[in-house]
């Protein structure tokens, strides 16, 4: 049977195992995915350019043409950019398009 000096001791090595390995970790997801990416425009073009975080984003449109009988929507992109170019990711709704639904910025 252990004493209490070696049971506390035990205790505090394996918290030391553990914090060490959650340095570990955390030091290797240190670089966020992009954020801080606001979505700016108007009429049936939008834009994003992310201000933080590390990797790649785009702009991501849901437009919808209501012109009856053809009443649908759909998602259009615009193309990838990484951080490093700090340049804004465009995209419109092309014709027949009526209107912008929504737009969002995808990351990765």
């Amino acid at each position: 049977m252990q004493n209490r000096g070696s049971q506390i001791a035990a205790s505090l090595a394996g918290c030391a195992l553990l914090t060490a390995t959650s340095a570990v970790v955390l030091a290797g997801t240190a670089e966020a995915a992009p954020w801080n990416c606001p979505i700016s425009g108007s009429g049936v073009s939008r834009s994003t350019i992310c201000y933080q975080g590390g990797g790649s984003y785009r702009v991501a449109i849901q437009c919808r043409q209501s012109y009856w009988p053809y009443l649908w929507t759909k998602d259009v992109y615009g193309p990838w950019m990484p951080m490093s170019v700090s340049k804004p990711s465009v995209q419109s709704c092309t014709w027949p398009i009526e209107s912008v639904m929504g737009a969002w910025a995808q990351v990765r």
